[in-house]
């Protein structure tokens, strides 16, 4: 009888910790549900970042396959655009992603933009370099997530 009873409430407390789990794993899908079915991304691109830093050396750099800022002094910044057209019959969510070796210098002015249809925008990226920096050559990559608004 006894044994019966330990049994019966081990039962129950392992149907209640089965419980609890599948409760929380609903509870974190749906709250990422809206990310992953909703809103997927539709189209990603990538860009190699450069930008040189050189006392003294100003310089620019024109290229359609990467985003250049050329030479920058110490203390120094510099500012390019990319431009982001949206020719889709919906609007569009766009979204940055910068690695770690690029992310403490590049400045993005807002987390994402909301493209309508048949939209242009042009957003300005931000190179901003401490005064104490070593002098050399930098890079990183720039990840332009593209998703259903």
């Amino acid at each position: 009888m006894k044994t019966r009873r330990i049994l019966r409430r081990n039962s129950l407390l392992y149907l209640l910790c089965f419980l609890c789990i599948f409760i929380s794993f609903i509870v974190i899908f749906l709250s990422f549900k809206n990310d992953i079915m909703e809103n997927p991304i539709i189209e990603t691109k990538n860009y190699d970042v450069l930008f040189l830093v050189r006392n003294g050396g100003i310089g620019f750099d024109l290229n359609n396959t990467a985003l250049t800022f050329g030479a920058v002094n110490p203390g120094g910044s510099a500012t390019r655009s990319i431009e982001i057209n949206n020719n889709r019959a919906f609007p569009v969510e766009v979204r940055f992603s910068l690695s770690k070796e690029i992310d403490e210098y590049i400045k993005i002015e807002k987390e994402s933009y909301y493209l309508g249809v048949n939209e242009t925008l042009n957003i300005p990226i931000v190179l901003s370099v401490p005064v104490k920096i070593k002098e050399g050559s930098y890079k990183g990559k720039i990840v332009i997530l593209i998703s259903r608004a």
